[in-house]
């Protein structure tokens, strides 16, 4: 993964624009009590056509998407976080 010095763009705090056209979304999730809240996510997210991987950490109370700009918006990876019962 690209530093913010590597690929000098942000669209805004959390996003960052790779090389290759996708962008990887840094986010916290609230509202979650459990490992199993956490593979929830995943696992709807996941099936959003454009993401590339996800990986959502309860511990820490966020979550990482790597997407195809084209293909999925940052919305619509909220609304999915939002459809799961949790709070971006």
């Amino acid at each position: 993964m690209q530093s913010s010095s590597e690929t000098g763009l942000y669209e805004k705090p959390g996003i960052e624009i790779t090389g290759d056209g996708q962008k990887t979304a840094r986010f916290k999730i609230s509202g979650m009590t459990c490992v199993n809240c956490a593979k929830t996510i995943e696992k709807v997210v996941g099936k959003l056509k454009g993401v590339r991987s996800v990986s959502v950490n309860f511990i820490g109370e966020n979550g990482v998407v790597v997407f195809d700009p084209e293909a999925v918006s940052l919305s619509d990876i909220f609304d999915a976080v939002k459809k799961s019962g949790y709070t971006p």
